[in-house]
């Protein structure tokens, strides 16, 4: 389903055609642009060479280099499509039951958690009011 390969950059099709840079991403360009590391973080690509992920990575690279260089991609054995509708399955499985099972059995401990926090630091309070009282 997902396997490591090598591709051509000028292979390589990016849909995003503007992409937005934020410091994290201009601080990774001397990474890679110097050391390419394929255990690190590689352009996620489907059997089209369409990017899914790393446009960011992409650009820099193709900036670096000519189209003929070569790099490791990971790729998805579908097309843009599959993996879109695979999303539109998965999404709505997280919200609908992964984010309530979160909000009604995790979250509640949570927040008796930071209830009794509270309640201890108003008992501490009190005490201490109770203490100052008496040495007056």
């Amino acid at each position: 389903m997902i396997k490591k390969t090598k591709i051509k950059l000028k292979d390589i099709k990016p849909i995003k055609k503007n992409i937005i840079w934020s410091y994290k991403q201009l601080d990774m360009i001397e990474g890679v642009s110097n050391n390419y590391d394929e255990n690190i973080s590689l352009i996620w690509v489907t059997k089209d060479n369409e990017i899914i992920d790393g446009h960011h990575r992409f650009k820099i690279l193709s900036e670096k280099y000519n189209g003929d260089y070569e790099i490791t991609v990971k790729k998805f054995n579908f097309s843009k499509k599959i993996y879109g509708v695979i999303l539109f399955i998965c999404l709505p499985i997280y919200f609908l039951i992964l984010l309530p099972l979160y909000l009604f059995f995790l979250l509640p401990f949570k927040l008796i958690k930071v209830i009794f926090k509270f309640f201890n630091w108003v008992s501490k309070k009190i005490n201490n009011k109770k203490i100052d009282k008496l040495k007056d």
